[in-house]
């Protein structure tokens, strides 16, 4: 899940960033190329902070336009992501979180891929909503509903439904 990102080129689970190539996990970085796991950074190539004149100058070689090196950068990229450490969850401004990819939410129990929700369990894909147990794929600005699968939008006070 990618969040406030802006003029990022593949990139996974990043953040608040601006000017990232070939990134993964960063939060709050920017004009970074071949990184994983980085926060508060800027001018960074393959996790090592250059200065702006060193990655401007390694910037003039950086040819996405290229497929021999499109390929080349996304093999250093899995590399790079393969020898580096991640957190075990992906929460954004969330707390009392038991799941993953979570945003601007409170109080959920295994539940995944949230925003904006909270007093969830068991739930996934939920956007704006509350009050919720089992429920999988469904509406936005929903609450108050037990054991339902893709229940529309503004819905409440719903048990045991599928497909509404």
């Amino acid at each position: 899940m990618n969040l406030e990102l802006f003029s990022c080129f593949y990139c996974s689970d990043c953040s608040n960033c601006s000017y990232l190539s070939f990134c993964a996990n960063m939060s709050n970085c920017q004009n970074c190329i071949l990184c994983n796991g980085l926060s508060n950074q800027s001018y960074c190539i393959q996790n090592k902070q250059v200065g702006k004149t060193a990655y401007e100058e390694f910037l003039k070689s950086f040819d996405l336009g290229d497929y021999q090196k499109l390929l080349k950068y996304k093999k250093e990229f899995q590399n790079i992501i393969s020898q580096g450490t991640m957190g075990a969850t992906f929460n954004l401004n969330s707390e009392n979180i038991i799941g993953n990819t979570c945003v601007n939410s409170a109080n959920g129990f295994l539940s995944f891929d949230l925003q904006a929700c909270h007093d969830v369990r068991y739930t996934t894909a939920c956007f704006e909503s509350q009050d919720m147990m089992d429920i999988s794929a469904f509406g936005e600005y929903s609450y108050k509903m037990y054991e339902g699968s893709s229940v529309g939008k503004n819905s409440s006070h719903l048990t045991c439904c599928n497909m509404i």
